[in-house]
């Protein structure tokens, strides 16, 4: 609820959708998920890093997503795709997963990374 009553005010501050960005690894990934439900801003971008379990998808199919998603995942991650989530949502304008492969398995999210910076900030741009 913070999380989004904070970018409600930036939104009525003048601030522009494409300009922002709600980012959730490992465990944070969740928030995202729940903000994406409460904002329902189809425009909105919303990075997910880390966080899903084979069996995760179940725990969200009646959380009514919305915007535009980002998937980033490491291939030595016990956690994995994130794409059960997603699939056969009409709310959700687009939705991408990048794998990378770095070997610092749940690691990868501890420090900003180019691995997983540059492909995150080239998403947002084309975006």
């Amino acid at each position: 609820n913070k999380i989004v009553l904070q970018v409600d005010s930036l939104l009525r501050a003048g601030a522009r959708t494409k300009n922002l960005l709600i980012v959730g690894a490992s465990a944070g990934w969740n928030i995202s998920i729940h903000v994406s439900a409460k904002l329902q801003n189809k425009r909105m971008k919303f990075v997910m890093m880390g966080g899903c379990w084979p069996e995760t998808y179940r725990e969200y199919r009646d959380v009514r997503l919305t915007g535009k998603f980002l998937s980033i995942i490491e291939t030595t991650d016990p956690h994995g795709t994130c794409t059960g989530i997603f699939d056969g949502r009409r709310n959700i304008s687009s939705y991408q997963e990048i794998k990378l492969n770095t070997g610092l398995s749940h690691g990868f999210i501890y420090k900003g990374y180019k691995a997983w910076i540059d492909p995150l900030v080239a998403w947002h741009d084309s975006h």
